[in-house]
């Protein structure tokens, strides 16, 4: 099974990942491939230079560029994989034309509120304020995430416990094995 999860920053992408990879799945996330190429191209990894890297880039070689490179990832797994953190419609259809045009988007949901509270909380990069907060929302709006939202097979809301999150993962995870594996 391969799958592609987004969402909105501190929607829980980072938990639905992890909970993946405790149920068996390679979880290949785009913001990791941008990471590891500026890694390799000498690039401070900041939040700053990260969102001026990946827009050079993809005003060079397209909005898709680095969902193609994680997609193309996927070749090399044995294992179910998840691609997390689309940002566009073009980056959906890249990874979609890498590694096949029914590749199921699940989309996951949380309150403006909700989201806040845990990016200002997590132990890794916090968001300092809420118009930081509101910059980055913006910033993914631009990029066109709203868009993105509009081409969800699934959709997990994400305001409740992680084990609210868990089960709707679950129940999502066997309505795409149904679907693939009719009966």
């Amino acid at each position: 099974m391969i799958i592609c999860i987004s969402g909105f920053p501190g929607s829980g992408k980072s938990t639905v990942g992890s909970e993946l990879i405790a149920m068996g799945f390679r979880v290949l996330e785009v913001s990791s491939t941008i990471k590891d190429k500026m890694t390799e191209e000498g690039v401070e990894i900041d939040p700053k230079s990260i969102e001026e890297y990946t827009g050079a880039m993809k005003a060079k070689y397209g909005k898709g560029v680095f969902a193609r490179a994680t997609a193309q990832k996927v070749r090399d797994s044995d294992k179910d994989v998840a691609i997390i953190g689309m940002r566009s419609v073009e980056e959906l259809n890249a990874v979609r034309e890498t590694i096949g045009s029914k590749i199921p988007f699940v989309l996951l949901t949380a309150p403006k509120s909700t989201r806040y509270k845990r990016l200002s909380e997590r132990p890794k990069l916090p968001i300092k304020s809420y118009s930081v907060f509101m910059m980055r929302e913006t910033s993914n709006i631009d990029m066109g995430i709203g868009e993105l939202t509009g081409h969800a097979d699934f959709i997990i809301a994400n305001s409740g416990t992680k084990e609210e999150l868990k089960a709707a993962l679950s129940d999502v995870l066997d309505m795409i094995r149904n679907t693939a594996n009719p009966k």
